[in-house]
């Protein structure tokens, strides 16, 4: 009974929001209880061979986030957004690079490429095994990134310090690149093979980082800056339909590779295609009720918010010595023959460090964020160039979504990382794509 209440109230929500903003189907709004839905839908699907038991408990904190996301969504709806000008070609005028750009991005990007695959085999070699195929060697990196720090900090094997910073670089690069094809193909479907190129040698550099999630990250980056741009550009409602229904399919496509690319990071499938999906779009939220039931919360820690601030505590710890944290998300077991995963959603977290108020409270930070930030690129149809404001939102668009998933959104704002990129984009586009330096209202041309 629970569950059906908890899919109601999703659905209730997601009329509710997409009511209020005249069928935005991005609004963050409606985003956040429709995958919510979505997880509710599959736990449904998942009681015909699992029993599966929820408390009223979800239940409460799920309506009280979206009532949070809709109040927020409400209030921000009072900032009237500007009339679209169908005839503003300035919009989407195409962006040109010079070819050069691409010849050295192209060789930094192999650069990159090639000291992160050396750094796999000697992770490997250390491991004891040297002999393993390059599938295998990116399956003992992630586990040992993962679920092993502390044994793979006594490897002591880094990238350098310049390398690091190259990829850094090149990532800014890429994902300004991924910028440039959605707005060229909306202008003019115009394509460039060196664009393609180098989107293609992002793709491998992230491969190479052991994980999908910076793949899935700059997918989502760029199906968005494909919707706001389409939304920019004046499409009425029938149009952006036509908009959502690409997004969509485009979207079944991804998870469908994701679902068969396992072997190309070393793991192995050991459930039916349902199930391995049920462990991350539906197991989440029924792992969360069990750690609800089981535990007692807060629990005590070293560090103010240990897990929920880890991003910036691990940053922090080793520069004075100090062991880093390590996140408490223990594998949760049906039975002999099912696994459900290790993920709880981004309440276990905060739930873990706070209760039940630092829920409330770091919901609301975030629904703050992505509701007034997104009304705010709404208000600017008349935008002429890439704005940070837009990079930015898209570049976390993705921790909206992982929300059903992890505590991606201050994992991603607090890491060290996330702001060299940031610094990366502004510093690439102004000198690409702006020809100067925007400071607010004032402008510094280069030349």
């Amino acid at each position: 009974m629970i569950l059906i209440s908890i899919c109601f109230i999703s659905l209730l929500f997601v009329i509710l929001n997409l009511f209020l903003t005249k069928n935005d189907y991005l609004n963050p709004a409606v985003i956040f209880p429709l995958l919510f839905l979505i997880q509710g839908i599959f736990n449904i699907f998942a009681l015909t061979y699992l029993e599966l038991t929820f408390h009223i408990e979800v239940l409460i904190i799920l309506s009280v986030s979206y009532l949070i996301f809709t109040i927020f969504n409400f209030l921000n709806l009072g900032r009237k957004i500007n009339q679209l000008n169908l005839n503003n070609d300035k919009i989407f005028k195409p962006i040109a690079i010079p070819n050069y750009i691409y010849y050295i991005a192209i060789i930094l990007f192999i650069i990159v490429i090639y000291f992160q695959y050396r750094r796999l085999g000697q992770i490997a070699s250390a491991s004891g095994f040297g002999g393993v195929n390059l599938n295998e060697k990116i399956a003992l990196y992630d586990k040992l990134t993962k679920f092993n720090p502390k044994r793979f900090s006594t490897l002591n094997i880094h990238l350098p310090g310049i390398i690091s910073n190259l990829a850094i670089l090149t990532q800014a690069f890429g994902y300004l690149i991924s910028y440039k094809i959605v707005q060229n193909f909306i202008s003019n479907k115009t394509y460039k093979i060196f664009d393609f190129s180098i989107v293609f040698l992002l793709v491998c550099q992230m491969y190479l980082g052991g994980s999908r999630s910076p793949i899935f990250r700059l997918v989502t980056f760029t199906l968005f800056i494909f919707y706001i741009l389409n939304l920019y550009r004046g499409s009425s409602r029938k149009q952006m339909r036509k908009v959502m229904s690409k997004i969509i399919q485009f979207m079944i496509v991804v998870v469908a590779f994701f679902s068969v690319s396992l072997s190309l990071y070393g793991r192995a499938v050991e459930y039916n295609t349902f199930h391995y999906l049920y462990i991350y779009l539906g197991a989440p939220l029924y792992n969360l009720d069990l750690f609800i039931q089981k535990t007692q919360f807060p629990v005590f820690q070293d560090y103010f918010g240990g897990q929920t601030f880890i991003s910036a505590w691990n940053y922090w710890l080793p520069r004075h010595d100090l062991p880093t944290i390590i996140l408490k998300l223990p594998f949760v077991k049906y039975d002999g023959a099912y696994q459900l995963g290790n993920v709880y959603t981004t309440f276990y977290q905060f739930l873990y460090d706070f209760g039940y108020l630092g829920v409330f409270v770091l919901i609301t930070i975030i629904s703050i964020y992505y509701t007034t930030t997104y009304r705010g690129l709404r208000q600017r149809p008349q935008v002429t160039k890439l704005t940070m404001t837009l990079f930015i939102y898209a570049y976390l668009f993705n921790d909206l979504i992982m929300l059903i998933f992890s505590n991606r959104f201050y994992e991603t704002i607090l890491n060290v990382n996330t702001i060299k990129i940031f610094i990366a984009v502004y510093f690439l586009k102004s000198i690409l794509f702006d020809n100067g330096f925007y400071f607010g209202k004032y402008y510094l041309r280069l030349r």
